[in-house]
C-alpha cells in the first residue's frame, strides 16, 4: 500500500472518533525530501494560512473542517494531522514496520499491543505502520525504542481514517496497558542494549514529527534522565570513553535522537560543543570526517527488528526444588507490570468499584483491594510464560501457574519488591512539601496512586500569586452560594472541607466536619455530596450512625483498608461519641483485628470524615476534633426551596475548574512563603491548619476554627461538668471532700443545686453512687471548664479527696 496522492475524502474519515474531530487541534501536512534519505518527511501545515505549522503553537492549528477544506483546495497537501497537547487526555502509540506487506495483517507482536489497548487503531499513511489513540499518560523512562513510540504532547500524528477491522471506533482509557507496553517495548528493550540513548529515535520512524529549534534540542537533551552523560560530553569531558572518536560518536548519538536525525542540525550543534576539532572538516573522498560520523550516528539509531519470538514476556521454569527462585522471578514479573503494591504487610491492587445509586454523576470509585490467590494466578499467567520440563520429550513445555507459587508470593511479606501504596486519589493534589502531584500513575515520593478516570484537569499555575488565589476563591465560593449558612464562619468551614478532601492524603490528620441545621431538608446531605464530588468525581457513600463500639470499629477499619477518600455519617440523631473516631482523626494509622482472622493489621488514616444531622451534638473528646458548618433556611419547609442550578449535574461539568481553583489557592499560599498569621494553634491538626486553614484566612476568609466552640458547647459531658463545678464550688468552695461526704452534704445543702447537678450526671447505675461519682471525677479531673476544674486533694482514711480549682483570671462561678 502506498500513500495516496489524491485528496482525502470525507467518507474516509467516517470512523474517526468524534472526541478528536470536535477538538480544534488539526493540521494538514505535506511531503518534503530529506537529505540522505529515500523516505520523505511529513511537514505540518497551518490549515488557515497554508504556512508551515508547529506542534507547540495552538494558533497554527484549526478545526477538522478547516483542515479538510485546506486539503481539498491545495493539491500539495497530502492529508490531515492531529496534534497532541498537554491538556488533552490522548496518547498516541506509533508502531513502525509492523504490517505484513501482502496481507497488511499486523505482526504478532503488534497484534498483542493492539489487543491490550483495545482502542481506536488505524493504518498510517505509508501503509506499513499503525497508529493507536488511547486515553492515558506517558510513563517515565523515555518515549520510544525500536519500532514502538509513544507521544502525549508536542507531536502530531497523520490520520488516515483507515481503521483496522475489529478495533473499537472510540478512544478508550487504558493506562494499565500503556504502562505494560511501555515497560516491555521501551524500558526493557532499551535495558537489553544500554548503549541506546533513552527513547532512541531512528531515521524512518515518525516522520510527521516537526523540526525543533537548536534551543529546543539542547533543552531536551539537558532535561532528559541521561542528561549527566550528555552534559559531560558537551563540555568535552571524555574520561568514560576509550578515545576522543568514541566520545564524538556518543555525543552525536544524543544529537541524532533529540534532533530526530536532522543532519544539518546535528552538524551545527556539534560545532558548538567542546568536542569540536579541526578533524571534523577534513576531507574523506567526496565527504568529510564529520559527515561520516553523523551518518554513522544516524545508522546506529535505526530500529531493532523484533525477534522471531514476539512474546517478550519473561520465561519462568517450574523446576523441582527451585521455589525460592521461582517466587523471586514471579515477583519481578509482577513488579514490571506495575499492577501490585504492598501496604502495611498486605499485598494490594487498585480497582474501580461501582458507587451505586441512580444519580447520573455516580460512577466507579477507586478502591484498594487485597490480592487473592485466584486473581494473582491469572495475573502471573498474563505477565510471564510458565514452563515445566517434560521427561518424555526431554524439553520444556508451557504449563499453568502452580497454585503454590501464588500462595508463596502472598506469604512473602517483608521480602516483596513491590512499591508501598499509601492511598489512591482521583484528582491532582499537593504533596506534603508543597509541590504539585498531577501526573497519573504511581508517585514514588508520596506512595499515592493517581487515576483521573479520564477527567482532563486544567493546569495549575506553577507560580500562582495572591491575586490568582483571590480569583480562584471566587470560583470556589460559587459552589456554596445557595446554601443558607448561619454566618461566614460556617461557610468557611464548607470551603475548608472542600480543600481538605483535595489534600487529605498528604495530611497526617484532619478534623471532622459536622454539617448541622435545625430542620431536615436544609441541604446538609447535598453539601456532603458536593464536597465529595469535587474531590473524587462521584457522589458520597453514606452510612448510618452506629452506637455499638465494636461494630463501629469493624466498619471504620474496613473503610480505611479500602482507601475511601470520604466517609459520611448521615442523618445523625444521637450525640456522636466514639473512641475509634477520635483515633482515626488524629493518628496516622488504625490498628485492628482482621474480620474472621486471628491477626491484626494497620490501615492508613487518610479519610475525610463528615457528619450530617439536625442540631448535631458531639460528646466527649471528639467535640475537640470537630468543625461545625451550620445552616438555617429560616423557612418552615426548607426542602421546598428552589435552587438556581442542580449542583450534582453542575459539578460534573465544572469539577476540573473547581479542582484547579482549590489547588491554586493552596499553591499560592505556599509560593508566598506561607506568611505568618496571628491565629491560635489547633493542637493535633497542625499540618491541616498550615495547609488548609491558613490559606483561607490569608485570603480574608473567617477562621473556620471559630466554630470549634460550638462543637464543644454541644457536648453534654461539658454541660454536666460545668453545672457540677459551679454547684460544688458554691457549696464547698476550696474544701476537700470525699464523694461519700459530698453525697451526704448535698442532702443538707439548701444554698446550691448540687443535688440536682449530681442527679443529672451520666453515672454508672450498676455500682454504688459514691464510687460512680468518683469514677466520673477521675475521668475528667484537671479538665478546665469556665475557669474551674476538679483536682485530687490527697486521701482521708484511704479514700480520695476532691476539691475545685479555680483560676483567678476567670469571673466567679456565681457571677
Amino acid at each position: 500500500m502506498h500513500t495516496s496522492s489524491k485528496q482525502p475524502r470525507l467518507d474516509r474519515f467516517a470512523h474517526l472518533p468524534s472526541e478528536m474531530v470536535e477538538r480544534p487541534q488539526w493540521v494538514a501536512w505535506k511531503q518534503a525530501s530529506k537529505t540522505g534519505s529515500t523516505k520523505p518527511s511529513k511537514i505540518p501545515v497551518n490549515p488557515k494560512t497554508r504556512k508551515n505549522a508547529s506542534a507547540t503553537r495552538h494558533e497554527d492549528w484549526g478545526t477538522f473542517a478547516q483542515a479538510l477544506a485546506a486539503c481539498a483546495q491545495d493539491p500539495n497537501l497530502k492529508g490531515l494531522g492531529f496534534v497532541f497537547t498537554p491538556v488533552d487526555p490522548f496518547l498516541g502509540i506509533d508502531l513502525d514496520q509492523c504490517l505484513e506487506p501482502d496481507t497488511l495483517e499486523p505482526f504478532p507482536w503488534a497484534q498483542e499491543i493492539i489487543r491490550k489497548c483495545a482502542s481506536y487503531t488505524e493504518i498510517s499513511p505509508g501503509g506499513t505502520g499503525i497508529h493507536i489513540i488511547v486515553r492515558g499518560s506517558l510513563p517515565p523512562g523515555g518515549n520510544r525504542c525500536g519500532p514502538v513510540e509513544m507521544y502525549e504532547a508536542k507531536r502530531f500524528f497523520t490520520m488516515t481514517g483507515k481503521r483496522i477491522n475489529g478495533t473499537p471506533s472510540e478512544i478508550r482509557e487504558c493506562q494499565e496497558a500503556v504502562d505494560a507496553i511501555h515497560a516491555q517495548h521501551i524500558v526493557n528493550a532499551r535495558n537489553k542494549d544500554p548503549n541506546l540513548p533513552i527513547g532512541t529515535d531512528h531515521s524512518s520512524a515518525n516522520d510527521e514529527v516537526p523540526a525543533l529549534s537548536d534551543e529546543e534540542v539542547l533543552h531536551h537533551a539537558r532535561s532528559a534522565s541521561n542528561r549527566d552523560k550528555f552534559n559531560a560530553l558537551w563540555q568535552g569531558r571524555i574520561d568514560d570513553y576509550t578515545s576522543e572518536s568514541e566520545a564524538t560518536l556518543a555525543l552525536l548519538n544524543f544529537l541524532a535522537y533529540h534532533s530526530h536525525c536532522n543532519r544539518e542540525q546535528m552538524d551545527r550543534l556539534f560545532r558548538q560543543s567542546e568536542l569540536m576539532r579541526d578533524k571534523w572538516d577534513e576531507s574523506r573522498g567526496e565527504t568529510t570526517w564529520g559527515a561520516q560520523q553523523v551518518e554513522k550516528a544516524i545508522k546506529d539509531t535505526k530500529p531493532l527488528l523484533p525477534a522471531n519470538d514476539n512474546d517478550h514476556r519473561p520465561i519462568i521454569r517450574c523446576d523441582q526444588g527451585e521455589m525460592h527462585r521461582i517466587v523471586e522471578e514471579a515477583e519481578m514479573a509482577l513488579k514490571d507490570a506495575d499492577l501490585v503494591f504492598q501496604q502495611n504487610g498486605r499485598l494490594v491492587r487498585v480497582v474501580r468499584l461501582p458507587v451505586g445509586g441512580t444519580d447520573a454523576t455516580n460512577n466507579a470509585a477507586l478502591s484498594i483491594q487485597d490480592v487473592d490467590p485466584n486473581w494473582l494466578g491469572m495475573e502471573l499467567a498474563r505477565v510471564a510464560r510458565w514452563e515445566k520440563f517434560i521427561g518424555t520429550s526431554k524439553s520444556y513445555r508451557s504449563t499453568d501457574v502452580p497454585v503454590d507459587v501464588s500462595k508463596a508470593v502472598l506469604a512473602n511479606a517483608g521480602n516483596w519488591p513491590f512499591p508501598h501504596l499509601e492511598a489512591v486519589i482521583e484528582a491532582p493534589t499537593i504533596r506534603p512539601d508543597g509541590s504539585l502531584l498531577n501526573r497519573p500513575g504511581y508517585d514514588p515520593k508520596t506512595g499515592l496512586y493517581f487515576d483521573p478516570n479520564g477527567t482532563e484537569f486544567p493546569p495549575i499555575p506553577s507560580n500562582p500569586t495572591k491575586a490568582d488565589a483571590e480569583h480562584a476563591l471566587v470560583v470556589l465560593k460559587e459552589v456554596l452560594e445557595e446554601f443558607p449558612f448561619v454566618d461566614d464562619h460556617h461557610r468557611s468551614v464548607g470551603l475548608s472541607a472542600i480543600l481538605t478532601v483535595l489534600v487529605r492524603r498528604s495530611l497526617r490528620s484532619a478534623p471532622m466536619f459536622g454539617i448541622s441545621a435545625p430542620k431536615m431538608g436544609s441541604g446538609k446531605s447535598l453539601l456532603a455530596d458536593v464536597i465529595t464530588m469535587i474531590g473524587t468525581g462521584h457522589s458520597a457513600q453514606v452510612m448510618s450512625q452506629v452506637t455499638n463500639p465494636e461494630d463501629e470499629r469493624k466498619r471504620i477499619f474496613s473503610l480505611l483498608l479500602n482507601g475511601d477518600a470520604v466517609a459520611v455519617i448521615d442523618n445523625v440523631e444521637k450525640p456522636i461519641e466514639s473512641d475509634a473516631l477520635c483515633s482515626v482523626l488524629t493518628e496516622a494509622n488504625f490498628l485492628d483485628r482482621v474480620l474472621g482472622k486471628s491477626e491484626t493489621r494497620k490501615a492508613p488514616c487518610l479519610t475525610t470524615w463528615i457528619a450530617t444531622g439536625n442540631n448535631l451534638r458531639f460528646k466527649g473528646d471528639i467535640s475537640t476534633r470537630v468543625l461545625i458548618c451550620r445552616f438555617d433556611a429560616r423557612v418552615e419547609r426548607p426542602e421546598e426551596r428552589e435552587f438556581k442550578k442542580d449542583l450534582r449535574v453542575w459539578i460534573k461539568e465544572y469539577r476540573p475548574k473547581l479542582v484547579q481553583a482549590g489547588l491554586t489557592i493552596l499553591r499560592a499560599y505556599v509560593e508566598a512563603g506561607k506568611p505568618r498569621l496571628e491565629i491560635k494553634p489547633f493542637g493535633r491538626f497542625e499540618a491541616w491548619s498550615d495547609m488548609v486553614r491558613s490559606p483561607l484566612i490569608w485570603l480574608g476568609e473567617p477562621d473556620p476554627c471559630a466554630t470549634r466552640i460550638e462543637a464543644e458547647a454541644s457536648d453534654p459531658v461539658r454541660e454536666h461538668l460545668v453545672v457540677l463545678l459551679i454547684a460544688w464550688h458554691n457549696t464547698f468552695e476550696g474544701k476537700a471532700m470525699t464523694c461519700k461526704e459530698v453525697l451526704h452534704e448535698r442532702d443538707l445543702s439548701i444554698k446550691s443545686n448540687l443535688a440536682e447537678a449530681i442527679a443529672q450526671l451520666p453515672l454508672n447505675p450498676h455500682i454504688d453512687t459514691a464510687r460512680a461519682l468518683g469514677d466520673f471525677l477521675s475521668k475528667h479531673k484537671e479538665r478546665i471548664e469556665d475557669g474551674m476544674w476538679f483536682k485530687g486533694a490527697g486521701k482521708r482514711g484511704g479514700v480520695a479527696l476532691w476539691c475545685v480549682g479555680r483560676s483567678e483570671a476567670q469571673p466567679s462561678a456565681s457571677a
